[in-house]
């Protein structure tokens, strides 16, 4: 939680491989906000959130993640109110479980 004190609006947010994020918006409570520029197709207009576990560090105008800037996009929540959290794990339960379906089909195949 400290770390969420040091991060700024407009600094950078990469993944532990130095792939790009996004850009701080603002921190609100335990997450970090980010600009609605630069998100993929289908989400532009909306602001995503990265939860504040996900911070490894903050190294100049650089938020650094623990994650891979790839996974960083499953854990993105675009949801704002209090059940963000509950959306975000149920979203990434359901994209998990249809991950390890095709996967299976896959494997038949």
């Amino acid at each position: 939680m400290t770390q969420l004190k040091t991060i700024r609006e407009h600094m950078a947010v990469v993944g532990s491989d130095g792939g790009p994020v996004g850009t701080v918006d603002g921190v609100e409570v335990d997450r970090i906000k980010l600009t609605r520029t630069g998100n993929p197709a289908g989400h532009e207009g909306y602001h995503h959130y990265l939860a504040a576990d996900l911070v490894a560090g903050v190294e100049g105008d650089t938020v650094r993640l623990n994650t891979t800037a790839a996974s960083a996009m499953v854990y993105m929540d675009e949801s704002e109110g209090a059940d963000r959290s509950v959306n975000a794990v149920t979203r990434r339960e359901e994209e998990e479980t249809e991950a390890m379906a095709s996967y299976g089909e896959e494997d038949a195949g």
